[in-house]
């Protein structure tokens, strides 16, 4: 072999060696990808499952807050905002009651406090809007029994 045929081969060489380690290069690349794209599908279904987590107690939580500041308004006697609340969050539980699957336990304890806190919204009713003029002498002399629904909590 004569040296411009040695030159020729090891051009050669040099050629498919770079050329394998170009191929070598891409197939981790891909690799890598896929690799990156099957964690982030594995993120993202893990985010919903988290998210679906996350709604099933969504309506309780709501109520829950939207209890605690109709209780609140209850107790600085700001009767209309306390009945608006109370009405929203035995909305949220009715809510909850009928889309929720939830054991016999869980329904009937929500069934309860939904009944105490429409038991409290009839009484906030009768205090707003009393119906006879001595019903209203009467009612604005005494204050609504507030210390029955201080136990009246979701948590």
């Amino acid at each position: 072999m004569n040296n411009n045929e040695q030159d020729n081969s090891k051009d050669l060489k040099a050629n498919i060696l770079n050329g394998i380690n170009s191929i070598t290069s891409s197939i981790v690349n891909s690799e890598d990808k896929l690799v990156l794209n099957n964690d982030s599908k594995e993120n993202e279904s893990q985010n919903q499952i988290e998210e679906q987590n996350d709604d099933e107690f969504i309506r309780i939580t709501a109520a829950h807050e939207i209890l605690i500041e109709a209780q609140t308004c209850d107790e600085q006697e700001n009767y209309s905002l306390a009945l608006h609340l109370y009405r929203i969050c035995a909305d949220f539980l009715l809510e909850e009651l009928m889309f929720a699957n939830g054991t016999e336990q869980s329904r009937i304890y929500l069934r309860e406090k939904c009944a105490a806190i429409m038991d409290r919204i009839d009484i906030l009713k009768t205090k707003l809007d009393p119906i006879s003029s001595s019903a209203t002498n009467q009612s604005s002399t005494d204050s609504p029994p507030i210390d029955q629904f201080e136990s009246i909590n979701l948590s």
